[in-house]
């Protein structure tokens, strides 16, 4: 073969290279073109998820807030009905206190007059 025939079967082979490069090109652009759809797409249902996501942690958070207003009036009632039952508990304390004083009253008494009698 001759100098020219080389280098023209040279020429043909980079330019079926070049040919051979721009279609790799061509198929990685397409490939990046799907992925960055399928990115929007996956973003776009992240976006909604995290949407209904807050949406349902604020219903919640508002349940807990309502639920603890709740929680807290039983309690401050259940507090003033203890409160309550212990002031009549120590009313009556006392009253059992006065009576047991005058029965201690009356059994000095009798212990007297009856050791008076013995003796």
């Amino acid at each position: 073969m001759s100098f020219e025939g080389d280098v023209q079967r040279k020429i043909r082979q980079l330019d079926n290279d070049v040919q051979s490069i721009y279609e790799l090109l061509a198929g990685i652009s397409l490939t990046q073109t799907r992925h960055s759809n399928r990115f929007e797409e996956l973003q776009a249902t992240l976006d909604t998820v995290g949407q209904d996501l807050d949406t349902r942690v604020d219903a919640v958070r508002q349940e807990l807030r309502l639920t603890r207003r709740e929680l807290e009036t039983k309690l401050e009632g259940v507090r003033q009905e203890v409160g309550a039952t212990r002031q009549q508990l120590e009313g009556r304390l006392e009253r059992v206190e006065g009576r047991f004083e005058g029965v201690e009253a009356k059994l000095d008494t009798v212990i007297r007059l009856v050791g008076g009698q013995a003796g």
